[in-house]
């Protein structure tokens, strides 16, 4: 389907002009689209159509958004040297006041800055990145999972948990997988 994504950035409060709009990465559950705008010193942006299938309450999705994104601000923002705007994303509201609009055919979507120059992984690569992972789930965990349950309850233990089982059978395979890579460099 076709969504006139330049109606839709206009929904969200911006100081910027919408030029052109595009699918952007890989994502497997949302459909993302950079948005270029004009002049070209103002902020580009990352649209998302959300997947209300997968996420069936978009308002508390988004509410754990707004506050998991506002904490990391608080915190970075008393770091000598930071970056707001590079190091945490920047939700953009809509013209109402919410952090996501509903179009026309019910589709949910958001937006954020885009970050240039940034990275994104999409699988866990290496040990290091799986332990973070696993103690991101479990801080959540910990800290009385007062996030909106996206599937079920215990939903961030469950998610450290395999996380812990990942990074136990990398590192139990990790001479194994260097002695292949060996092998076929």
């Amino acid at each position: 389907m076709d969504h006139n994504l330049k109606d839709i950035f206009e929904l969200f409060q911006t100081n910027a002009d919408f030029r052109e709009g595009r699918t952007y990465g890989n994502g497997h559950i949302h459909d993302t689209y950079f948005i270029e705008t004009a002049p070209t010193d103002h902020d580009n942006y990352i649209l998302q159509r959300l997947n209300n299938n997968v996420f069936k309450d978009i308002p508390k999705v988004q509410n754990n958004i707004e506050r998991i994104t506002q904490h990391l601000k608080e915190k970075i923002n008393l770091l000598p040297g930071s970056d707001i705007k590079r190091e945490c994303l920047t939700l953009i509201f809509s013209m109402d006041g919410k952090s996501w609009i509903t179009d026309r055919e019910g589709n949910y979507w958001r937006m954020y800055i885009f970050i240039t120059d940034h990275k994104s992984y999409d699988v866990v690569d290496t040990p290091e990145r799986a332990y973070e992972q696993a103690l991101r789930f479990l801080s959540d965990y910990i800290d009385g999972d007062t996030y909106y349950k996206i599937c079920h309850e215990n939903h961030n233990l469950q998610r450290t948990r395999a996380q812990i089982m990942l990074l136990g059978s990398m590192e139990s395979q990790f001479v194994a997988m260097q002695a292949l890579i060996r092998k076929l460099i």
